[in-house]
């Protein structure tokens, strides 16, 4: 008998410690501040803000055009950081700012014809 109910107080404890760390990690996940990097493309400026496209999340952000690096357009893309509750725009992408730009002339183009 004494046997069996160490054996049911180990049990308890061992399922208590689980129940412990089940909770821990789930904490954890919650206040991650995990990043990630995503490309996005303004989309349009309604008076001083600028809406900033991101596929990627299916979300859009509004930002202020001053905060946005210097030189930037409509159309442009941009590496942006995004964390759980904020983002950061990184710099201007060139390259798929011409891409996309080529890309778009040429389905216009075929469009005409």
């Amino acid at each position: 008998m004494k046997k069996m109910l160490a054996a049911l107080s180990l049990i308890i404890v061992g399922i208590s410690f689980l129940l412990l760390i089940m909770q821990s990690f789930q904490h954890l996940q919650q206040t991650s501040l995990h990043t990630i990097h995503v490309k996005g493309v303004i989309d349009r400026y309604e008076n001083s803000l600028a809406v900033i496209l991101v596929e990627e999340l299916e979300e859009e952000f509004i930002v202020p055009k001053e905060e946005l690096p210097r030189g930037s357009t409509e159309e442009m893309w941009l590496d942006i950081s995004v964390s759980k509750k904020e983002f950061e725009i990184i710099s201007i992408q060139e390259e798929t700012t011409e891409h996309e730009n080529k890309r778009v002339g040429e389905l216009l183009k075929r469009l005409q014809e």
